[in-house]
């Protein structure tokens, strides 16, 4: 009875994603085991993505000297962070639901279906703001002279409002039926492809002024100028390395869900569905930390604004 009932919720997890029913008592624990963790996750988390991304826009409109086309963009990115941590609440709903015993309602079916696309469209929006960035940095670094006349404001406001429309409109066709999730993965491949090209270019090019540097070829204002890129590089770096760790919950658990179908890993995989989704939001707490880390001016105006709010 008891491998009919596993086999039972396996397959109805298959099927419909948001309809899996916890029916087999062996895996009762380990579901609400899950679900109770990202619950309590996600009740730390969202304060401080609120707070911190909120800082951070703030930071950047209100002082002159942070408003550089590579700190607007990381602007944009803090808003498509601020608009997760907004999100945070319709997850933690989603899992109370899940620990009560509703796995199967409509309610939670239909709020799991619409979490899981604006999870995909958001994480999407976050992808594209970084090819932007990589996109930016590769311009500053290889056609520095031109850098002012090609990355304008305009080209800036029509590049972050494309990368909105784009998502959120063919996440509405796949709602309604009339978009395939090859269109998804060719979007993925094509923006890591972007991502992974400019990191290289930017690399090499780096190097190359480093040894310039050491070899004193250039004046002190080129020098400091090239040591400022090269520490916009590294910020890139890390966010980039953080933002991919937060997808590798999820490539895992979909590899042996995958890998080894009507197991205990699938099984468990299934359980952690909730956790694994919730690794993409907390990639918006630490993206503004690694901003105030790596930029002393925007870690100073966040702690005056912090200090503000508290007098």
């Amino acid at each position: 009875m008891n491998a009919t009932n596993r086999s039972l919720s396996l397959n109805s997890s298959k099927t419909g994603g948001c309809s899996r029913s916890i029916i087999d008592d062996e895996y009762i624990a380990v579901d609400y085991f899950f679900a109770v963790l990202s619950i309590l996750l996600n009740v730390l988390t969202c304060p401080p993505i609120i707070l911190l991304n909120t800082l951070i826009i703030i930071a950047v409109k209100t002082k002159p000297s942070l408003q550089t086309m590579h700190n607007i963009l990381l602007t944009c990115l803090a808003g498509t962070d601020l608009t997760v941590g907004i999100a945070q609440p319709a997850f933690i709903a989603k899992d109370i639901l899940l620990t009560v015993g509703t796995s199967s309602s409509s309610i939670y079916c239909t709020l799991s279906d619409i979490l899981q696309t604006a999870t995909l469209c958001l994480c999407l929006v976050s992808l594209f703001h970084l090819v932007l960035i990589g996109i930016e940095r590769y311009v500053a670094m290889k056609y520095s002279l031109r850098y002012d006349s090609i990355v304008t404001e305009f080209r800036l406001t029509v590049a972050v409002v494309l990368s909105w429309l784009i998502p959120t409109a063919y996440f509405i066709a796949r709602m309604i039926r009339k978009a395939r999730i090859i269109t998804l993965l060719f979007f993925v491949f094509v923006s890591l492809l972007v991502i992974i090209y400019c990191h290289i270019s930017v690399y090499l090019v780096s190097r190359c002024h480093m040894k310039q540097i050491k070899s004193e070829q250039v004046s002190a204002e080129a020098k400091r100028e090239i040591l400022e890129e090269r520490k916009a590089l590294k910020t890139t770096t890390v966010i980039f390395t953080g933002v991919f760790l937060s997808y590798v919950p999820s490539i895992l658990t979909g590899f042996l869900m995958q890998r080894f179908p009507g197991t205990l890993a699938e099984r468990i995989s299934l359980s952690s569905m909730s956790l694994t989704a919730s690794c993409f939001l907390f990639n918006s707490l630490y993206n503004p930390i690694i901003y105030c880390w790596r930029n002393a001016v925007m870690r100073q105006a966040v702690k005056k604004l912090l200090k503000k709010q508290q007098n």
